[in-house]
């Protein structure tokens, strides 16, 4: 220890042994700030005096914790080799970065606008007539059924490889598709991510609206059933499913295409093949 630090420490003992002598005895037990008796004050002044002896430790030795090399950088600057405070660059906030489940994931737009119609304006529809079946027959010919969460809808788009409209007079709404993303809730039949992209046909382009008969009305918040295939558009897009049936969810009963409302239980129980 040089002669600095020992002339230091000299100088915190006589400190302490002043204070030590001001507080005196502890009070007896019971004692209390207003005089009375009080469970509150039947602490003894220990604690305090420790509090008191450490902050003067700290008071004397911080040029030894913080080094020779001057004083501490204040909080609001940093100090320069001049000496000068020169204000602190301001923490820059974490951008937002997209969830570990949805990185990676094809873009629901069009990477192009999609060429427009010309007028008149038109609805197209097609009516989505088959067969009656079963549950357990939809989900029999499905690669993967889950129930799930519509969080994000992508603009439509043509079903075309270069994406441009196609060819001759009668465009029917299997030639148009959007994008869609589903968190899903639980997987019935096969295996899934937590986080699944999917299209459908029909969509808005332009001032032209194209729909298939038998597809929910899609709507993002909207709770579903998909039946799910592993088709991609003819356009050429890869990672996702075709989703060829879509059954919407009303406080927990499914709307099924032949047996009218049904309890999701019931439902899981039947697609999944448990009974």
């Amino acid at each position: 220890m040089s002669e600095h630090d020992s002339e230091t420490f000299a100088r915190f003992a006589r400190r302490f042994r002043a204070i030590e002598g001001e507080i005196g005895d502890p009070p007896p037990p019971g004692w209390s700030a207003g005089g009375n008796p009080s469970r509150l004050g039947s602490r003894s002044l220990l604690p305090a005096t420790a509090v008191i002896a450490l902050a003067l430790m700290l008071a004397v030795l911080s040029p030894f914790l913080a080094g020779r090399n001057g004083p501490l950088p204040s909080a609001s600057g940093s100090t320069t080799g001049g000496g000068a405070a020169t204000p602190s660059a301001p923490a820059s906030s974490p951008s937002p970065s997209p969830s570990p489940s949805e990185s990676g994931l094809v873009s629901l737009d069009p990477l192009t606008a999609p060429e427009e119609l010309p007028g008149p304006c038109l609805n197209h529809t097609t009516v989505f007539d088959r067969a009656r079946t079963t549950i357990e027959q939809d989900a029999a010919i499905s690669s993967i059924v889950v129930i799930g969460t519509i969080t994000q809808i992508g603009e439509a788009q043509w079903n075309t490889t270069d994406g441009r409209a196609p060819e001759g007079p009668d465009i029917e709404p299997s030639q148009v598709l959007r994008l869609f993303r589903v968190k899903v809730e639980s997987v019935v039949k096969g295996t899934a991510p937590s986080v699944v992209t999917a299209w459908i046909p029909g969509g808005q382009i332009g001032c032209h609206g194209f729909a298939m008969g038998g597809f929910a009305d899609a709507q993002v918040g909207g709770r579903y059933v998909f039946f799910l295939n592993e088709t991609p558009p003819r356009n050429g897009i890869s990672g996702v499913s075709g989703a060829w049936q879509t059954w919407s969810i009303e406080e927990d009963s499914v709307m099924t295409s032949f047996e009218g409302s049904m309890p999701i239980d019931v439902f899981i129980e039947r697609a999944s093949g448990d009974r």
